[in-house]
């Protein structure tokens, strides 16, 4: 064994929930669900987590193709106009 230890992701902690609803039946069909407070928290959790990964997902495929800037020309561009970028030229 090499000592190193794989932290757990969000998504291995997904797989992993365990709930435990408590389903209430109204004239005999499932009606609601109740849940352990923390464990809807984490469902909220995971719910968020999975729209921001579609949004990420979706912002780069409108980007693909777009033009790319490294770190250092970000960073280049900042420091010559600390207001903001892009620098409005017709004012």
């Amino acid at each position: 064994m090499t000592g190193l230890t794989r932290s757990k992701s969000k998504r291995d902690e997904a797989e992993e929930m365990k709930i435990h609803p408590q389903i209430i039946e109204k004239e005999g069909r499932k009606e609601f669900v109740i849940l352990p407070y923390d464990e809807f928290v984490r469902i909220q959790e995971a719910l968020e987590d999975y729209k921001d990964l579609r949004d990420l997902r979706n912002a780069k495929a409108d980007d693909e193709g777009g033009e790319a800037i490294s770190l250092a020309e970000a960073r280049r561009m900042v420091s010559e106009n600390p207001e903001g970028y892009p620098h409005d030229q017709s004012s």
